[in-house]
């Protein structure tokens, strides 16, 4: 089986079974957060009701569009984020949520477009700089998504995803030093964060040929994540190299 490493675009969610107690405790989690956020929305949507001009209705959008991406609705996440640009086409979080929007719907040119918008407005916007790297990316445009990546890392230090995106990439074009020290950067500021871990692993084995710091990242990933859907093949890549469980 082919070792593809991971990219970070959106969040995954992954279902559980019901007999793994810890899982079931996380979505009852998820579905607690649901209904909080499911009550913002209508909070926010009677302020935009009530809003007495088209910059407080903008604004309302945006927190509807923005509580909506963290749903995982896209399709309602790109109606508000186009209500909101329509109200207020000069506010760089409005440019910025339409172009999030559009990447998660994969219209990349489209999200290409608004993010440079508000990078235009907002230059010193670390966000925005990572959803224009991976719109960047899903056009294959590896030198200019990475340069958005190290721009967002710069915005913010501990910009994480970026981090872990940025090594991907320089792993895809052959710079395995540069995507080694980035994916360990990723792992520094945020070290609960499993994606890396797995990905440091892939990088050792098929790309350093370094079968001890394989099995020692693949071991830390499934530490960090016990209950990791893919935890039996990882396992397997472990016993394959002579790691031990």
């Amino acid at each position: 089986m082919k070792k593809l490493l991971l990219f970070v675009i959106i969040t995954l969610l992954f279902s559980c079974t019901p007999k793994d107690e810890t899982a079931m405790l996380e979505q009852e989690t998820v579905q607690a957060k649901r209904a909080g956020i499911n009550k913002e929305i209508e909070k926010y949507k009677v302020q935009l009701e009530k809003a007495p001009n088209d910059y407080e209705r903008a604004v309302a959008s945006n927190q509807i569009a923005q509580l909506q991406s963290e749903k995982g609705n896209a399709a309602l996440m790109l109606e508000y984020a186009q209500k909101a640009v329509k109200y207020q086409p000069n506010l760089y979080m409005s440019r910025y949520l339409l172009g999030k929007s559009y990447n998660e719907v994969g219209r990349y040119d489209d999200a290409i477009k608004e993010l440079q918008e508000s990078i235009q407005l907002k230059s010193d916007f670390a966000p925005a700089h990572y959803e224009l790297g991976n719109a960047l990316y899903k056009k294959y445009k590896y030198p200019q998504a990475i340069e958005e990546y190290l721009q967002a890392i710069i915005l913010n230090p501990k910009f994480y995803q970026a981090m872990n995106n940025a090594a991907l990439l320089y792993a895809e074009t052959g710079k395995y030093a540069e995507a080694e020290k980035y994916f360990k950067n990723a792992i520094a500021a945020k070290s609960n964060f499993p994606t890396p871990y797995k990905n440091l692993g892939i990088l050792y084995e098929t790309r350093l040929k370094n079968k001890a710091l394989a099995i020692e990242y693949y071991s830390k990933y499934l530490k960090v994540r016990p209950n990791a859907p893919d935890k039996k093949m990882i396992e397997s890549w472990i016993k394959a190299l002579g790691g031990a469980l």
